[in-house]
């Protein structure tokens, strides 16, 4: 099984820098993605110089921080605010017009191009809170993904059909939805089920047009769900986790204490060697 263990977030302040590049150290991760527009940006090169072994992609972002553009578009859309600050969350509750896909097109290409100029040899794409996997933005993706011959990609994550159908009618507090149950044509029922096949194809299709891997988990899933794929030998996983983020302090422990003591069950690569 080859894994590559993905540091997300490389560029959001000096804590999260410093601890990604400690992971890097003690060979916890293989890769880092860069935050663009970041409040620590100008501390990653340094950091990527300093470690040509691993790969370093763009973490490509819609929903934090100052959008680099500060197109008007994203004003008018409700994305950022008159300051051009990002709105997170808000890039889940548009509708994308060309208009809209041709100004993230813009953004994006802007923060892939100050990584680039900063001596970074991108490797890979991915997004903050996932923009990248919205369904909508797939063409958007792979015209600045072919514009810059940048060939891997985070995959997405695809659920199993019972999964799925248990979160259509089973809430966040675990309790069944009376409403879904009394009302099989609720919209946001078929909006649910439409999402869910846009994700799909948005995974088969990624497997055609870029290298990428055949699962994506967090570190903390991998670890639980480890014994149900052990021994699928060829398969070839990216893990992504977090140093240096409280809310996943845990998780970091985890994955720190598992480099140093025991040995590894897998191949751990960079996204150079999928």
């Amino acid at each position: 099984m080859k894994v590559i263990i993905n540091a997300d977030d490389l560029g959001i302040n000096p804590e999260v820098n410093a601890c990604i590049e400690q992971f890097i150290n003690t060979g916890a991760i293989s890769s880092s993605s860069i935050l663009a527009n970041g409040k620590a940006f100008d501390l990653v090169p340094d950091i990527v110089r300093r470690h040509p072994n691993i790969s370093f992609g763009v973490h490509l972002n819609l929903s934090e921080f100052e959008s680099l553009t500060k197109s008007p578009v994203f004003v008018k859309y409700g994305m950022t605010d008159k300051d051009g600050v990002f709105i997170k969350g808000a890039i889940n509750n548009v509708f994308f017009t060309k208009e809209l896909k041709n100004a993230i097109f813009e953004e994006w290409r802007a923060q892939i191009l100050k990584i680039q100029k900063a001596g970074v040899s991108i490797s890979h794409i991915d997004g903050h809170h996932h923009c990248h996997t919205q369904p909508e933005l797939y063409d958007v993706l792979k015209r600045l993904a072919n514009n810059f011959g940048i060939k891997g990609i985070r995959q997405n994550r695809v659920y199993s059909a019972f999964y799925m159908k248990r979160k259509l009618y089973v809430g966040n507090n675990g309790m069944k939805s009376d409403d879904y149950q009394s009302n099989p044509n609720n919209p946001l029922f078929w909006r649910k089920i439409n999402n869910a096949i846009k994700i799909r194809i948005w995974h088969y299709r990624t497997k055609f047009d870029f290298t990428t891997t055949d699962i994506f988990l967090s570190y903390d899933s991998f670890i639980r769900k480890f014994d149900a794929i052990r021994n699928k030998k060829h398969i070839k996983v990216e893990l992504m986790c977090h140093p240096g983020h409280p809310k996943y302090k845990g998780e970091s422990e985890l994955l720190l204490n598992n480099s140093q003591n025991q040995k590894p069950l897998y191949d751990l690569v960079s996204y150079f060697e999928l």
